[in-house]
């Protein structure tokens, strides 16, 4: 009995190498301030001084790295969108 309670902790728990792996997959998929920079026609120093006063698009920060979606880019360049007047 005690060895099946621990193959299903076992199996239904997360080790060391699966979550550096998620991690890696994270920072494969996002984008680095440089090219997040470019992508937005900004200067990368702009954009870390916009994240460092809380503005600018959605970022992720895992450890000392940042890394953007594309996808939260073209929302936030989306939401920035201006209709004139007719």
């Amino acid at each position: 009995m005690t060895t099946e309670i621990f193959e299903e902790r076992s199996s239904n728990s997360f080790n060391c190498s699966d979550r550096g792996l998620r991690i890696n997959k994270i920072l494969a998929r996002g984008l680095k301030d440089t090219e997040a920079a470019e992508m937005l026609g900004l200067h990368p120093q702009t954009l870390r001084n916009r994240r460092f006063k809380g503005e600018g698009p959605p970022y992720y920060k895992i450890g000392r790295s940042v890394r953007y979606w594309r996808e939260d880019l073209i929302s936030y360049i989306e939401d920035r969108k201006i209709w004139p007047k007719n």
